[in-house]
């Protein structure tokens, strides 16, 4: 795996977020009628807040249409700005919470992928990889599994190997195995304190 700056580390873990894919229009449908089971995860409170963002974003159209029929036509422009920022608010936020609890719930995440409602995204290797669509069937076979069986027999050779275990923590990272990642950094500490800072310090963030 070469990745030999911090900052190309961060651009993957950077990537690593888009693991969930979801449309804006989805969570917001998803999300505003509080459909079964997120009722489970949420509160009315935040069901009407998002129901509140819907309720003025559909203001801001009728009062940019009232605008342009009556020949006010900066006003109505202003209102049709304010109109989207609003949807982009709404429908990002929703997303945001539906992402959040598909990361954290596996029963609700299988649900959702058997609902169509997400999809999941194959996070890249190193920076600058494109992501791809995962499909359930494949995902048996991690495609971080050669990699890993790579550096675990490089470390068998060379336990001292600092940048190989560092290595293995970036693919625990990638792969979402925190806990593992984690372990892996503070055995790199006794070899090389800086490497074993940067991948916690990347762990942290990747697991916030």
């Amino acid at each position: 795996m070469d990745l030999r700056s911090f900052q190309d580390l961060q651009a993957a873990v950077a990537e690593q977020r888009a693991v969930i894919d979801l449309d804006h229009l989805t969570a917001r449908r998803l999300v505003v009628r509080g459909q079964p089971p997120l009722t489970d995860y949420i509160g009315a409170g935040s069901r009407w807040l998002f129901r509140g963002l819907g309720v003025c974003y559909l203001g801001g159209l009728a009062a940019g249409v009232a605008l342009l029929v009556s020949g006010r036509f900066i006003y109505a422009a202003i209102a049709f700005l304010a109109a989207i920022v609003v949807q982009q608010l709404w429908g990002g936020l929703a997303a945001d919470l539906v992402r959040m609890i598909a990361l954290r719930d596996a029963t609700f995440c299988q649900m959702a992928l058997r609902e169509g409602w997400i999809t999941l995204i194959e996070p890249p290797v190193a920076p600058g990889r494109s992501t791809k669509p995962l499909t359930l069937g494949v995902a048996e076979v991690s495609p971080y599994e050669e990699e890993i069986a790579r550096v675990k027999a490089a470390l068998a050779a060379r336990p001292d190997d600092a940048q190989a275990r560092f290595d293995l923590g970036l693919t625990y990272l990638l792969m979402g195995e925190f806990d593992l990642a984690l372990e892996e950094s503070r055995v790199l500490t006794m070899t090389d304190a800086r490497l074993a800072a940067k991948l916690q310090a990347l762990t942290r963030l990747l697991a916030s």
